[in-house]
């Protein structure tokens, strides 16, 4: 049975809190493991910070500079995850597979 439990400080402001029961309840609808180290004060700002593309998750990548080049195949558009040479050909990712699959 849940009850409300006061929890250890709060990892950003520092302040003790009530884990809820309906909060518990919430975190074991959603199959959470762990009980939560920020408060609900500071959980909600970080949530809103997030949905306003402040702050990124831990698994968040910093977005892929993409190169444009022209196929040396087709003659269409290649997009690369890095700056091609001129001593060596592009494929368009079309190309790429066929060549793959080609052998």
């Amino acid at each position: 049975m849940l009850q409300e439990r006061t929890m250890p400080k709060c990892r950003d402001c520092n302040q003790e809190w009530t884990f809820t029961v309906l909060e518990q309840a919430l975190f074991a609808e959603r199959s959470h493991q762990n009980d939560p180290s920020r408060c609900p004060k500071c959980r909600a700002n970080r949530q809103a910070k997030r949905e306003r593309g402040e702050t990124r998750g831990h698994n968040a990548r910093e977005e892929r500079i993409v190169h444009k080049a022209t196929c040396s195949q087709c003659g269409g558009e290649a997009r690369l995850p890095f700056k091609p040479r001129e001593d060596r050909a592009v494929l368009c990712s079309d190309c790429h597979r066929k060549a793959r699959l080609a052998g």
